[in-house]
């Protein structure tokens, strides 16, 4: 009996925090996603901050991880198994000629760009960066176990999308619910795609870069400025800013990490609303796009003085590179 008491005295404690945590720790930023699935911001889990309400939730619904956990580092003597990639290079899109103004973009020019289906409706981008990995972000894979996705690929020799089973989703083992720091993730596809033929991956960044000063185009089928879901593939043109910069923002200094990158106006009006979650912000022209970022929160939609943040994908080549041994990468083209 006095077990049962105590169990109930901590249930009703609970209740009273759980009260307490939903009307005073609300997240105050908004993560790209389409409507079709429950967004983090609405997701109690990403509330729980008091030490009793995590471990209560731990204890009494625990469920194995929904994503595959990160494999161990591998040693610098661990080689993958040989295979037989043919030369091929990263980064080249097509410029269009159809698009004069707006920002329809055309699939052309960013052949790279992926759409992750849940139960066959998009739902979160991702970008092709070899014949066998997407690169995404962290929240976009993290409810999900590997038969629930599935992967639309843009085939360059038949100008269409196809569909691609995914067998593998990593993200990355720090990445936090609270902060979302170190959003970025892996899908890895069941078969290796023909790179540099029909399918064309993105360059990744330059190590050490920041990129700042450049102008991003940020490429999806989010929604537009009106609250509707795009029916095409959009873009939008944004400057890159320093993180300095970034936290002299309406955002809170300490929630820009250096493991994010900021985009955008001072004044609003063009944002990663027009893209979405795990998407990427391209630098570069239809010679050489290089992955500069991923898609990752912000506050509202193009708001003035709250640019969109990014992951900053620089800071993470050297994971990338360990996680993906058994894919074939390409090279950058010479200009």
């Amino acid at each position: 009996m006095k077990l049962l008491s105590a169990v109930l005295c901590v249930l009703c404690l609970v209740l009273v925090l759980a009260r307490e945590e939903e009307d005073h720790n609300r997240i105050n930023y908004d993560i790209y996603v389409t409507p079709i699935m429950v967004s983090p911001a609405s997701d109690n889990r990403f509330r729980a901050k008091n030490p009793l309400l995590a471990w209560l939730s731990t204890v009494l619904s625990y469920r194995p991880p929904s994503y595959v956990p990160a494999d161990p580092p591998v040693s610098s003597t661990t080689k993958a198994p040989a295979r037989d990639c043919s030369q091929c290079y990263c980064g080249r899109g097509k410029t269009s000629s159809r698009i004069v103004g707006g920002d329809a973009a055309d699939v052309k020019e960013y052949p790279w760009i992926v759409m992750l289906l849940y139960r066959g409706s998009f739902y979160c981008a991702g970008s092709l960066i070899n014949d066998r990995y997407i690169l995404t972000a962290a929240h976009c894979v993290l409810s999900f176990t590997p038969s629930q996705l599935l992967a639309k690929l843009y085939d360059v020799e038949h100008s269409e999308m196809v569909t691609r089973t995914i067998v593998k989703l990593q993200g990355h083992e720090r990445f936090s619910l609270d902060t979302f720091n170190n959003d970025i993730a892996l899908a890895k596809l069941q078969q290796p795609v023909d790179i540099g033929g029909s399918f064309i991956a993105i360059c990744l960044p330059v190590s050490g870069r920041s990129y700042t000063g450049h102008n991003g185009t940020v490429v999806g089928w989010g929604k537009l400025s009106n609250g509707s879901l795009s029916q095409g593939l959009q873009k939008a043109v944004v400057p890159i800013m320093s993180n300095v910069q970034c936290r002299k923002s309406n955002y809170r200094a300490s929630r820009i990490t250096d493991n994010m990158l900021c985009a955008g106006y001072a004044e609003g009006g063009r944002d990663a609303c027009q893209g979405d979650s795990g998407g990427p912000l391209n630098v570069g022209d239809s010679n050489l796009r290089e992955l500069v970022g991923i898609v990752s929160w912000g506050e509202g939609c193009a708001r003035p003085n709250y640019p969109g943040v990014y992951t900053r994908v620089s800071r993470y080549l050297s994971w990338i590179r360990t996680n993906t041994r058994d894919a074939c990468h390409c090279d950058r083209a010479i200009a």
